[in-house]
């Protein structure tokens, strides 16, 4: 086995691999992966086994002022990402050749990991876990997410039913259907500037932040992914009131990548209205699960208790985005 850093002209070949391996991911394609090269210097590595297979990527950053390795520094995950037939022999094998290369040639003394959700693959990689701990990785951060498993949305009668909401979001999706709300899943990336304004306004009023991606990346990433990234819209009459941008993150997992309403879509219910159908079409599609997202504050030190009662209110139950630190 032997490690490759990977370079452009790899692009092909990492796409390929990681489209067989087990875990598909949109965030780990080279197309979603060097929007934000100019932000991050790249450090990934491909693994190739004696008889010219590849058995691995690896997603990884380098921060040079901290003498640290990131997987990765732009993503909210990364890391490994074994072949669906790599052993624990093979695994333990690819993640030695990258600490040893991180370590040998990049002079990096500490690597930050950050584990990818087991709902996300589809077929178990804890492989990595047991490595990080066998070699010292503490844990040094966690964070709060919300998932949702999508068997119980796959009926006719699911968004008549609403099988997993609370009583008050139950209530909330009958009044978005007596006041006339529309709900569009799929909505062209048109659509997506006035989405992004009520979104801005929000997160501006309520956090003084901005969006992790700005109007342009968005749009880039809506036109180079367009079954993989959608704007599910709720509209009274002709008009926005709410929107969530959907990430089909994975074969078995949706993901919610940003939510908002503006003040007439949340005096409607119109979010709930627009998670019914969400939900309803990505088990219809085979997702497994369904992610909201993460409650808990950027450093760990606590959480939105607003935020993730509404996820919770719609069935979603605790899932762990975990970021693991080991000094090489």
């Amino acid at each position: 086995m032997e490690c490759i850093p990977y370079s452009a002209e790899h692009c092909s070949r990492w796409n390929e691999t990681l489209r067989k391996s087990r875990f598909r991911s949109l965030l780990l394609e080279r197309g979603y992966m060097d929007y934000h090269s100019d932000r991050f210097e790249d450090v990934s590595l491909l693994f190739v086994d004696h008889k010219g297979r590849t058995e691995g990527v690896l997603a990884s950053s380098l921060r040079r002022d901290t003498n640290t390795v990131v997987s990765h520094g732009g993503l909210t995950y990364g890391g490994l990402v074994p072949s669906m037939h790599a052993t624990y022999t093979e695994v333990d094998q690819m993640l030695t050749l990258a600490a040893d290369y991180y370590k040998r040639y990049l002079g990096v003394n500490t690597w930050v990991y950050k584990v990818v959700p087991q709902p996300y693959w589809t077929l178990p990689a804890e492989e990595i876990l047991f490595w990080l701990t066998q070699r010292g990785a503490q844990l040094s951060l966690r964070g709060l997410s919300s998932a949702l498993p999508l068997e119980k949305w796959t009926g006719e009668d699911a968004i008549a039913t609403l099988p997993t909401f609370s009583l008050m979001r139950a209530r909330k999706v009958h009044a978005a259907c007596e006041h006339g709300l529309r709900t569009e899943v799929v909505t062209p990336p048109d659509v997506l500037p006035e989405f992004w304004k009520i979104l801005t306004d929000n997160l501006m009023f309520r956090h003084r932040v901005h969006p992790v991606h700005s109007l342009e990346e968005m749009t880039l990433l809506m036109k180079t992914f367009p079954e993989r990234i959608r704007l599910a819209t709720a509209w009274d009459d002709d008009k926005l009131v709410a929107g969530s941008l959907i990430y089909c993150s994975s074969p078995t997992l949706a993901h919610a990548q940003y939510i908002a309403a503006n003040e007439a879509g949340r005096a409607c219910g119109a979010l709930d209205h627009i998670f019914a159908h969400v939900l309803h079409q990505s088990a219809r599609e085979g997702f497994r699960w369904f992610d909201y997202g993460i409650s808990t504050l950027h450093d760990g030190s606590g959480f939105n208790a607003g935020l993730l009662s509404q996820k919770e209110g719609f069935g979603a139950r605790g899932m762990c985005y975990d970021i693991y630190t080991l000094k090489l």
